[in-house]
């Protein structure tokens, strides 16, 4: 395996959830091996503000990976130009990287999965992203283990139809 890839967590302001994330995400083998970088939108309403330091200070009290960089956003960025910004600014110091937001509990296999899969498509340029995800089917044992899709996805379609970058 390459060097792992650094993964971007998107957080603002929902602690619990945060705190769940980044204990899966821990439990990973690889995770002390990797570099999270933690993007923190500001807060959107007044009301917010609490919710939002209460999310970073469970940010900032995280272990378990080789390194942890924390961008704080005064202002609000929204979810697309958060993801859109921090995605390119990592993407473009390291060439990959894996996308986590504050609500995905992954299972310890992810970041092996994930960094494996990566190193075995970078060069098949028909492969556009490598996803932790797969929707709902009648029949899954039907299916290979990887296969392509037609499409990106992005969350759960809602940030996809944002950015508008899913593809029919």
């Amino acid at each position: 395996m390459s060097d792992l890839t650094p993964i971007v967590l998107f957080v603002y302001n929902r602690p619990e959830h945060t705190r769940r994330t980044l204990a899966a995400l821990a439990a990973n083998p690889l995770a002390i091996d990797s570099d999270l970088i933690i993007y923190a939108d500001g807060p959107k309403k007044p009301e917010h503000a609490t919710s939002v330091s209460a999310t970073r200070a469970i940010v900032r009290a995280a272990t378990g990976f080789k390194s942890i960089s924390l961008v704080e956003r005064d202002e609000n960025f929204g979810l697309a130009r958060s993801i859109i910004q921090g995605v390119t600014e990592v993407c473009n110091a390291s060439g990959r990287v894996i996308v986590l937001e504050d609500d995905i509990v992954v299972v310890p296999e992810f970041l092996s999965y994930m960094n494996r899969a990566l190193d075995q498509y970078a060069p098949d340029e028909k492969a556009m992203q490598i996803s932790g995800y797969m929707f709902p089917v009648s029949h899954p044992e039907e299916l290979p283990e990887s296969f392509f899709l037609a499409f990106l996805q992005v969350g759960d379609g809602q940030l996809g139809d944002e950015l508008g970058i899913l593809l029919k």
